[in-house]
């Protein structure tokens, strides 16, 4: 359950919670909080209809189911973050620090993770389709049946990752490698 008073302190903006982050040692906890649905009933949204929340200290966070669709979190530090189930759906995650984050079963269809850290980040189950990756670091991540369906990993870092065991195509039996296939 989400701490009303976090919630609270979190609509005051993203520069009066990283000095309350720094003053006060406590583990902001927004479990299963609409945080996009706080941010539009008190009118706190951009005109583009995103929660602005650039550069915000999340981590450690408990935002696990957590409504975060559409929130612009770039340059937020999300590091060691309980994101599982949460829906970050075409949010904005350019350059964040996602390192060691668990993200198992989130949604993430059409994030922008361009440039974002996620080493070692635990992104099982997650889904990623339409997920623009570009130049992420996803060094030693857990891929297990993630679904990056039709996303962009171009330069994307996957070193130790085990790309082998997510999914990266919409139906692999529809893959044309030019090849004939074999005869059964």
């Amino acid at each position: 359950m989400a701490d009303q008073k976090h919630l609270e302190w979190l609509l005051q903006g993203v520069h009066v919670w990283n000095e309350r982050r720094e003053r006060e040692n406590f583990k902001p906890s927004f479990e299963g909080a609409d945080i996009s649905g706080e941010f539009k009933k008190t009118g706190a949204l951009g005109n583009d209809g995103r929660a602005y929340l650039r550069g915000i200290n999340l981590s450690g966070a408990d935002l696990s189911g957590a409504d975060l669709s559409g929130a612009d979190l770039s340059g937020a530090d999300l590091s060691g973050a309980d994101l599982s189930g949460a829906d970050l759906e075409c949010a904005k995650l350019n350059g964040a620090d996602l390192s060691h984050a668990k993200l198992c079963k989130a949604h993430l269809t059409e994030v922008h993770l361009i440039e974002a850290r996620l080493i070692e980040a635990d992104l099982t189950e997650a889904e990623l389709d339409l997920a623009n990756l570009y130049k992420a670091n996803l060094t030693g991540a857990t891929l297990i049946d993630a679904s990056f369906r039709n996303a962009n990993l171009s330069w994307a870092n996957l070193s130790y990752s085990q790309v082998w065991k997510a999914k990266l195509y919409s139906n692999p039996t529809s893959f044309k490698t030019g090849f004939p296939l074999a005869r059964e």
